[in-house]
């Protein structure tokens, strides 16, 4: 098998409280930090996705959302956190809107399995026997192997792959993930260059 190589990896007054988990007050910034906090008794944000994309196709709508927090006990509100992550308010949320730094990891390890393997299935493939599980430790071995070398990737990957939370996942769990058409521009690298540049202009026109 090709191996290949992979990035390694990246005031105003303040007049009240941030909102707490059971307000509807708040900004859509402090709603995000409390689903941050509050999503830490799953595991974090990405363990917490897994529990919300039932259909495992990388994106929630907006009832599934609703009513998956208030069965698993969320007391804040749903709607308002909701419109605070969904960006471009299309009514379904998108992996990279729920998780952006994870979704930024994950895709880049896409990229280099599919530029390499074709599919992060493939890889196990290649590593395995069809039915083999492996754990996050057996897993990093060997996407390490090959060439892979983001431990933090590589553990989101496996959050969103291992669907039934056992600790242990297969080719097949891997589907999920082969199968996310995720944009473009999250795996291209920060022009700051033509960033600052930019930045530049828009002073000078002010």
């Amino acid at each position: 098998r090709r191996s290949g190589s992979s990035r390694t990896g990246a005031s105003s007054p303040v007049r009240s409280p941030p909102a707490s988990p059971s307000s509807p007050r708040g900004t859509p910034r402090s709603r995000s930090q409390n689903i941050n906090s509050w999503s830490a008794k799953f595991g974090g944000m990405v363990k917490l996705w897994r529990c919300l994309d039932v259909h495992g196709n990388m994106r929630v709508s907006q009832v599934q959302f609703l009513r998956s927090l208030q069965d698993l006990g969320y007391s804040g509100d749903t709607r308002e956190l909701f419109k605070s992550l969904n960006h471009d308010q299309t009514g379904t949320l998108l992996f990279y809107h729920f998780a952006p730094e994870a979704a930024q990891r994950v895709a880049e390890l896409l990229q280099w399995a599919r530029a390499n393997f074709e599919s992060l299935g493939n890889v196990l493939a290649s590593a395995v026997d069809p039915g083999v599980r492996l754990n996050l430790q057996q897993l990093s071995n060997v996407m390490k192997r090959n060439g892979f070398l983001n431990d933090d990737a590589i553990r989101d990957a496996f959050e969103i792959a291992d669907k039934d939370g056992d600790g242990s996942i297969d080719c097949s769990d891997t589907r999920v993930l082969d199968k996310w058409d995720f944009p473009e521009w999250l795996t291209v690298t920060p022009d700051e260059e033509a960033a600052e540049a930019m930045k530049e202009k828009l002073l000078d026109n002010c």
